[in-house]
């Protein structure tokens, strides 16, 4: 899943379990727009 936050940011949720383990959702963010590098530097 993915979503924007209240700060603007994109974001990436997974869902993670297996075996004896219930599970956990775990978020990442995505650089903000100013974070990103870009091609060639």
């Amino acid at each position: 899943m993915t979503y924007k936050g209240p700060d603007g940011r994109q974001y990436i949720v997974v869902a993670v379990s297996g075996g004896n383990y219930s599970g956990e959702y775990i978020s990442f963010a995505l650089p903000s727009t100013g974070d990103r590098p870009t091609a060639g530097k």
